[in-house]
């Protein structure tokens, strides 16, 4: 636990350092923008689906969701900005389901007059449940990572690629310990923005 929060910690700092060290000069950043006049939130939904390879797991595992993301109300910059992406996804295969709560801030780029790429951490909590001899066991873990993101924006409709690695903590089934559920996940999404 003390490792995740270490690694939150310095990838937030990470996100809002470069984007600091990127605006400072010219006096383009906003602390709580969402308190100035003007704010708009600009949210964007949008179904997710992709693949997941689990660490422990030989196959590749079918992932889809849903995104709600907005402008990030506490931080900003005027020339790039960063926007909050929170994520809801799930997989399933044969014994097996874990559905995943994620938060993950990204500082984007514009690489043309549409497009941009994002990069960021993200922190979550994900449930999961193995089904033995028909019974059932559940258990939650902390997840936390890193991902990239390329987004195409055409009017408020918006369609992109995300591609992440997730560790997690150990789960624990009736006291037992098992291996982590670290996996690398890609989602293509299409949405629309608000």
């Amino acid at each position: 636990m003390r490792n995740l929060l270490k690694i939150t910690i310095i990838s937030m700092a990470m996100v809002f350092g470069f984007s600091s060290n990127a605006q400072v000069n010219e006096g383009n950043r906003t602390i709580l923008p969402f308190l100035k006049k003007g704010y708009r939130p600009q949210i964007g939904i949008a179904p997710l689906a992709g693949f997941q390879k689990t660490k422990h797991v030989d196959d590749l595992d079918f992932v889809y969701g849903v995104e709600i993301s907005l402008q990030c109300p506490l931080y900003q910059c005027k020339k790039n900005h960063i926007r909050q992406q929170l994520s809801i996804v799930q997989t399933k295969r044969e014994g097996f389901s874990a559905l995943a709560f994620e938060l993950a801030p990204h500082y984007k780029l514009p690489i043309a007059s549409d497009a941009e790429f994002g990069v960021g951490p993200h922190i979550g909590y994900q449930t999961n449940k193995i089904t033995l001899l028909d019974t059932d066991f559940t258990s939650g873990v902390f997840t936390y990572g890193l991902g990239g993101s390329l987004n195409y924006a055409f009017k408020s409709i918006f369609m992109g690629v995300d591609a992440r690695y997730v560790w997690t903590t150990k789960p624990e089934y009736n006291n037992i310990k098992t291996e982590s559920m670290d996996n690398f996940r890609v989602l293509a999404k299409i949405g629309y923005k608000f």
